[in-house]
């Protein structure tokens, strides 16, 4: 009420939350044990409410730059929200393995897989049940009550982050402009680059076994562009889950790559850079996680009934979420080859604009 005065403590909920530990034994750190896992559950609602926020945001048809501003800003505050929950790590791992071992027992079948904030997390950023390991499909929805299970099955049906920002490329203005069509340049480019690259390889004092050698990784390189010039291949690769960007969506990315230090791409360029980030630090959580259930469980099963650490560190290699961003690099030309833009479009990219559905 306006003008009443309120207490730190009621504000905070302090009772309630100070009250919420509740250990199944007399062993003094698994208070540790429990308050730690209360954070993680805290800065995951937390990020349940940025992620939301930016889904909001990317649903929309038109997406001003203010907009993108106000989401780049709450994906590196979730940046900053996973080293704190990576740093706690460093405190969980003053607890010996000899510690854990005292109270481990009483959790069975407690698991981190009823995190059901951490799994919808996942599902919200784009991590669908398909493009899960066989062995995480398997425990995704373990030991979950069924109101849960609900939960996840509706968060599931529903486009997460990677998707909308699928489709928000697939939006993306300039790649066709007056007489420019980037596509068709880009692809003119690639191929006197890659011409460039065999007459090198073939023209150099190398022996023949050298010369095999180059132009075994030309080839490598010329079948990367084909697959993604190629719309067959291309679709083939998003069947097989090697792709979660559409074609139209990946040209756009790498536009807003090679022309990045236009104006009007920074923001574009900065929260691609940004996911890339947000990404990695998942990632880094995760490996985090791994080496902290050797270090206490060695080769021990998990109490949820995975393989412990062997579980987590698969898990870790295959649950990536913008893998097609760190893609882009595969596709990047030197300035002197990139398709040179005509006045007129780098003009306009030196102002700001509104995205149209």
């Amino acid at each position: 009420m306006s003008g009443q005065s309120i207490h730190y403590a009621d504000y905070l909920q302090l009772n309630t939350l100070l009250s919420a530990q509740g250990p199944l034994s007399d062993v003094h750190e698994e208070m540790l044990f429990i308050i730690t896992h209360q954070a993680y559950e805290l800065w995951f609602k937390q990020m349940h409410h940025d992620v939301d926020s930016i889904l909001a945001i990317f649903s929309q048809n038109s997406i001003e730059e203010r907009s993108l501003l106000k989401v780049l800003s709450r994906v590196k505050r979730l940046q900053e929200i996973m080293k704190v929950m990576s740093g706690q790590f460093d405190i969980l791992e003053t607890m010996s393995p000899l510690e854990f071992l005292e109270f481990r027992h009483l959790l069975v079948p407690a698991s981190g897989f009823q995190s059901v904030q951490y799994r919808s997390l996942e599902v919200k950023l784009g991590l669908k049940m398909k493009e899960r390991t066989k062995e995480d499909q398997g425990f995704f929805t373990v030991h979950l009550r069924e109101d849960e299970r609900k939960i996840l099955e509706e968060i599931e049906a529903k486009d997460g982050l990677l998707q909308e920002i699928s489709k928000w490329l697939e939006r993306f203005p300039f790649l066709e402009f007056s007489h420019f069509n980037f596509w068709d340049e880009f692809k003119k480019s690639v191929q006197k680059m890659l011409k460039g690259q065999e007459n090198l390889y073939l023209n150099q004092s190398l022996t023949e076994e050298e010369k095999k050698r180059f132009l075994q990784f030309w080839k490598a390189e010329e079948n990367h562009f084909e697959s993604l010039f190629d719309e067959n291949l291309y679709e083939e690769e998003l069947k097989s889950g090697r792709r979660k960007l559409s074609q139209k969506a990946m040209l756009s990315a790498l536009f807003i790559n090679f022309y990045r230090d236009e104006p009007l791409l920074h923001l574009p360029y900065q929260l691609i850079s940004s996911l890339i980030d947000l990404d990695e630090l998942f990632s880094t959580w995760r490996y985090r996680h791994t080496m902290l259930a050797q270090r206490m469980l060695g080769m021990r099963p998990g109490t949820g009934g995975s393989l412990g650490h062997r579980y987590l560190a698969n898990t870790t290699q295959k649950n990536r979420l913008f893998l097609d961003f760190y893609a882009l690099a595969t596709y990047l030309l030197p300035q002197k080859d990139r398709p040179a833009l005509p006045k007129e479009l780098k003009e306009m990219l030196g102002h700001s604009y509104k995205q149209g559905s």
